[in-house]
């Protein structure tokens, strides 16, 4: 331990390691945490059932989708949220590599294509269309939390 002589006083000083520091929380704690909000977000999403119309995301619904601007008010009402709110604040005791490590990932959430599942439709199987406003509403999203950091 070293020790400071002053004014007569010898104070020990402590090692970086010695000083207190908050525990902040973990990469994959908040990056999970994000990442939650965000799949929840994607819900309104119909995953790839079928081929059908009504078993699926359609280029007609990615169309409505984007007219309707639904990315951007999705982000909207996620970011007046509670949830949203204590994860911006989790990510913000992280520091600034972390941060865009966590920030860079979230950007790709969604779910996997029909095709990436081996032409498999079901609850885990999206089409095209579908990953594209995922992706969409994933990328808005993060682009709030960014705001929220400023």
């Amino acid at each position: 331990m070293k020790r400071l002589f002053l004014l007569g006083i010898t104070i020990p000083l402590l090692c970086p390691a010695q000083v207190y520091e908050p525990s902040s929380p973990s990469n994959d704690a908040v990056f999970s945490q994000l990442k939650q909000i965000i799949v929840s977000a994607q819900a309104e999403i119909r995953p790839a059932l079928g081929e059908n119309a009504n078993q699926c995301f359609t280029d007609a619904d990615y169309k409505k989708f984007q007219d309707d601007k639904r990315a951007s008010a999705i982000a909207k009402d996620i970011s007046e949220s509670n949830e949203f709110g204590a994860a911006v604040r989790a990510l913000r005791g992280l520091n600034q590599q972390s941060r865009l490590k966590i920030l860079s990932g979230l950007r790709g959430v969604r779910q996997r294509t029909v095709a990436e599942n081996g032409g498999r439709f079901g609850p885990d199987s999206q089409t095209d269309a579908g990953a594209k406003a995922q992706k969409d509403i994933a990328i808005e999203i993060a682009a709030a939390v960014e705001r929220h950091l400023r």
